[in-house]
């Protein structure tokens, strides 16, 4: 898979949390400390500080949202039918042979990355919303429906990781077993 797909998963998990940090930064410190006007003649540099900050919380929130959702899914399904050491034996042989097949396979797991990403990211943004909307704002029972339309996303988000995660490992066993067959 290219260094950019890799590099753009990450970032985005990354500006994903960073968007629930700052809510909270908001919630406690407001906004009237931050003067727009003239942040604008440091677009460029408060740019380059965000990606670097989003690419390194990126690798953090990519390495918790997979433990953590494989223990949730393990609660909710049981023990998985392919173990992390198996797929890991299986992508390295995909990955040698590099064909159509290992291409596809890269794509469906860089997919899968970033809406595991999504599902904790959403989870952490829902208290965070919260606290924002209580504190800075008179949102009142729009508070709640906010925060309810989040935590549904996140149990959609869950549901399509989940299903993104069931199709990437069908579909490596399929090429791992096609590859033996070679």
């Amino acid at each position: 898979m290219a260094t950019t797909a890799i590099v753009a998963e990450i970032v985005i998990g990354g500006l994903e949390a960073v968007t629930w940090i700052a809510l909270y930064v908001f919630a406690v410190a407001g906004t009237d400390w931050i003067d727009f006007a003239q942040l604008s003649d440091w677009e460029a540099v408060i740019l380059l500080a965000l990606v670097a900050a989003a690419y390194v919380l990126g690798i953090l929130i990519d390495r918790i949202a997979d433990s953590a959702l494989t223990r949730v899914d393990r609660i909710a399904f049981g023990k998985p039918k392919l173990r992390g050491r198996e797929v890991q034996t299986m992508r390295v042989a995909l990955l040698h042979h590099e064909d159509g097949n290992t291409r596809f396979l890269e794509y469906q797991r860089s997919r899968m990355r970033v809406a595991r990403a999504t599902v904790l990211n959403l989870v952490l943004l829902v208290p965070a919303l919260a606290a924002f909307l209580l504190a800075q704002t008179e949102a009142g029972w729009w508070t709640a429906a906010a925060v309810a339309g989040v935590a549904a996303a996140a149990l959609v988000s869950w549901w399509v990781a989940r299903r993104i995660e069931v199709a990437f490992l069908n579909n490596l066993r399929r090429a791992h077993a096609e590859l033996g067959r070679e």
